[in-house]
């Protein structure tokens, strides 16, 4: 009906660019070239047709998949040109870009691991710019958060951690998928790296917000003595952060 639809974004009414026309099978064979100049120009051709095309639609020929093999691309500087091209296709595409994250979307969360401070940002970055297109519960349905966190680095759970805290933050209702976060989250509880435990404390009130404690209390059944009881004493600490109804202690 015309009721509660609400206006279509002005994104959503722009006439889209086919730019698969521009993805030739030399740009894509540049693009895994062995000399990391010709995968640099290749990338920057790349970067230039998204931004003069504004808004594409979703065929991008084997782009996809030649831009998940340079986020483990030995050039750092490379491996950031690519990230932030994800990020531009994301904005240029607008939701259909979700039905490529089963060809990228790990690689991408992987990027979080990464030594150098600088290429950890522009993942965040990218995240966010996919998160502005097509919401946090579609990481959440794809499991790509739950298997990041699950993920025993340090860096990547220190990032993704703080990033995932956020959304849940911004976030107004998230799928019934978020419940399969908890089990690695405890993993984060108990992690060697302080910093991550220290993190993992801060994301337990964000989830207990959205999904309330005695979800959270009951998933500590399948954990060991020791860790059981770190973990409940968490969770105790947040009992406030909880949804009223679930907030006070079972009679």
């Amino acid at each position: 009906g015309w009721g509660g639809g609400g206006a279509a974004s002005l994104a959503d009414l722009m006439p889209r660019n086919d730019i698969s026309g521009q993805i030739k099978p030399a740009l894509i064979s540049e693009l895994a070239d062995k000399q990391w100049k010709v995968r640099g120009e290749a990338l920057a051709r790349i970067t230039e047709i998204i931004a003069t095309a504004k808004f594409i639609t979703p065929a991008l020929g084997d782009l996809p998949g030649a831009l998940k093999g340079r986020l483990g691309d030995s050039n750092k500087n490379l491996v950031v040109t690519a990230v932030n091209i994800l990020g531009s296709i994301a904005t240029a595409m607008g939701a259909p870009v979700k039905k490529f994250l089963p060809i990228y979307g790990a690689a991408l969360f992987n990027v979080l691991s990464d030594a150098k401070p600088q290429v950890r940002a522009a993942a965040v970055t990218c995240l966010d710019a996919y998160c502005q297109e097509i919401k946090l519960n579609t990481f959440l349905e794809g499991g790509y958060i739950a298997a990041g966190l699950a993920t025993e680095n340090p860096t990547l759970r220190g990032e993704l951690l703080v990033w995932f805290e956020h959304k849940l933050g911004e976030a107004g209702s998230v799928c019934s998928e978020v419940k399969d976060t908890v089990a690695p989250l405890y993993s984060c509880l108990e992690d060697r790296s302080g910093d991550v435990r220290k993190k993992a404390q801060q994301v337990v009130p964000a989830l207990m917000s959205h999904i309330g404690i005695d979800f959270m209390i009951k998933a500590t059944s399948k954990l060991k003595g020791s860790s059981k009881q770190t973990v409940v004493a968490v969770l105790e600490k947040h009992r406030s952060a909880a949804p009223a109804a679930t907030a006070a202690a079972p009679n």
